[in-house]
């Protein structure tokens, strides 16, 4: 990985390499923390510990389903449309969680709109990302290089967890998030850009 990123081509690499980095881990630092308070956000709203839990593993079962047709559509022509489209829609659930923390239903439409959205605009293309934008003796030790340092960010950040989620702070923490997936989702569309540009993919 090192040859790579310092070789000939060390501009086009380095260039796909931070841009997939800083879409990976916001993307992940989002997944991670929300995934960890979903269920508590639904009972601050008056939902039932069961209800609150049935839900979410509905809600997780239909994100499932979902990359059955990222799968479809990962090798086509529709891919980054449906990206940006991912993008946007997780931005929007965020805010719309921000502003719609004392309503049940809305709540658990945003929570869906999220997990359905982020099996286009997630870790599912980061990692069709890795394989095309890197030689195949490299994609290993970039992918590796990349979980690790994400799953670093992750463990670091969840030391603020639990403040983030308290009731008087849970809109902003939302509307934090909605910023997170911003950055990512124009990381995301500056590996696009640089695909384009080499020929990676049209």
């Amino acid at each position: 990985m090192k040859e790579l990123l310092n070789g000939p081509e060390k501009s086009k690499y380095r260039g796909l390499f931070f841009r997939i980095l800083v879409f990976y881990v916001c993307c992940n630092l989002l997944a991670n923390t929300f995934g960890q308070f979903q269920t508590f956000t639904l009972v601050q709203a008056d939902a039932s510990q069961s209800f609150a839990t049935g839900v979410g593993i509905v809600l997780n079962m239909l994100g499932l389903l979902t990359i059955s047709l990222f799968a479809v559509a990962s090798g086509g022509k529709y891919r980054n449309r449906l990206f940006g489209a991912g993008i946007i829609v997780q931005c929007l659930s965020m805010v719309g969680i921000a502003f719609g923390a004392g309503s049940l239903w809305a709540l658990v439409v945003c929570i869906g709109c999220y997990n359905v959205a982020g099996q286009f605009g997630g870790e599912a293309v980061y990692k069709v990302w890795t394989q095309e934008s890197f030689p195949a003796g490299a994609r290993t030790s970039v992918q590796g290089f990349i979980n690790g340092f994400s799953r670093l960010c992750c463990g670091f950040f969840a030391f603020v967890t639990p403040a983030l989620v308290m009731p008087e702070r849970i809109r902003w923490t939302m509307l934090g998030f909605a910023v997170l997936v911003a950055v990512g989702g124009g990381a995301g569309f500056g590996v696009v850009r640089l695909q384009k540009k080499y020929g990676i993919r049209h």
